[in-house]
């Protein structure tokens, strides 16, 4: 997946064009199943990618080459068992911080509700006619 810096994602099914300044793809806009569209994507657009499934280390080298650290693939476990007990262990290692201790308290009953004015079909075609009485008077 791609990811544009106004939040578009695309879904790629394959790159067509590697060009300096801009990448073709086939893929699909994110959230839709119209498949097989052609984009071509500036890469200051692009914000990040990512993989929708896990990727293995076998997978990346290949892709990734030398961008990658020597030792990105030492520690990494293959399994998703693996990797779901890895980020356990990380949650529950993690210290809690309280955050809300430092923060004013607000006593939310002396709030007022922010009354908008009503910009319905209604509203419009009441404002109209009450323009249209001022300028031209009643009907007659």
């Amino acid at each position: 997946m791609l990811a544009t810096n106004n939040g578009v994602e695309l879904a790629v099914q394959q790159i067509l064009r590697m060009d300096d300044t801009h990448l073709v793809i086939r893929g699909r806009l994110g959230g839709t199943t119209d498949a097989n569209r052609i984009f071509m994507v500036p890469y200051v657009y692009l914000s990040f990618c990512y993989f929708t499934l896990p990727v293995s280390n076998e997978r990346l080298k290949p892709v990734f080459g030398d961008l990658l650290a020597d030792d990105a693939f030492e520690a990494v476990p293959q399994d998703h068992q693996a990797l779901a007990d890895v980020e356990t262990q990380e949650v529950e290692s993690a210290p809690v911080v309280d955050i809300a201790g430092d923060m004013p308290k607000i006593d939310v009953s002396t709030l007022q509700p922010q009354v908008r004015p009503a910009t319905g079909p209604k509203s419009v075609a009441a404002s109209l006619r009450e323009r249209l009485l001022r300028t031209r008077g009643p009907r007659q």
